[in-house]
């Protein structure tokens, strides 16, 4: 089995004992022993996921976890980088996973580009649960070199570097994060009572209309319970 030499998988949790992609049991083990390290931030969960990343840590003893409530993605994120020990940071989602290939993959090209590239592009495959597919770019890079990266935006966040002249070219993975999702209608539920009511830091972006109101976490939004419903597209991925 490869292991990602050198490199942490960074995460941030919440409520994630069932998810589309089988929960965070199954995101622990089915990509914690591909890395040296992984940190995982659990920023509020109150369904047993933390009571789960507690015992997995008996198993797999290269998993820390850590506590931070939560505000925003981006702070969120860099909490994790800041916990990271290893040069490289690998980012997923609870809902994403990657298949052992693909762990192949990114360790091949690692070693291959070596030296000339500090940032891979990981293609996201975005599943749905009627079998229907398509590829994003997404949050990327997902795999980089840490020093000096830092995540900014509180929603639809993005990862920068000071000095992105010295981390070399953007490499495009043939490795696939496979991000499972429920029914589409329920992402558009989603996307309707979490996302869209927050702020865009307009130094980014103006587009978009936002409620004046916001729920305090996913968990209260009304459709919250259809967000999570596994995804059976997941076992063809394993």
């Amino acid at each position: 089995m490869v292991v990602l030499e050198n490199t942490s998988l960074c995460a941030i949790v919440k409520d994630e004992i069932i998810n589309p992609a089988g929960g965070i049991l199954d995101f622990v083990n089915s990509t914690v022993p591909f890395v040296e390290e992984a940190v995982i931030v659990d920023t509020g969960s109150i369904d047993g996921t933390r009571e789960v990343l507690e015992e997995s840590k008996k198993r797999h003893r290269n998993l820390r976890v850590y506590d931070r409530p939560f505000d925003n993605y981006a702070d969120s994120r860099n909490y994790f980088l800041g916990h990271a020990t290893k040069e490289w940071a690998l980012i997923l989602d609870a809902d994403e996973r990657l298949m052992e290939t693909d762990f192949e993959t990114l360790a091949e090209e690692q070693k291959t580009y070596a030296q000339k590239v500090r940032r891979f592009k990981i293609p996201i495959l975005n599943i749905y649960s009627d079998g229907y597919s398509t590829q994003i770019s997404g949050l990327n890079p997902r795999l980089f070199f840490k020093a000096g990266a830092r995540f900014h935006k509180v929603v639809w966040e993005n990862v920068v570097f000071p000095k992105a002249r010295d981390m070399g070219y953007i490499q495009v993975s043939t490795a696939f994060i496979k991000h499972f999702l429920t029914e589409y209608g329920a992402i558009i539920q989603k996307r309707r009572e979490w996302y869209n009511t927050w702020p865009i830091d307009i130094a980014v972006s103006d587009k978009g209309v936002f409620r004046s109101f916001r729920f305090d976490s996913p968990r209260d939004c009304p459709s919250f319970l259809l967000w999570r419903k596994f995804n059976p597209e997941r076992n063809k991925y394993r």
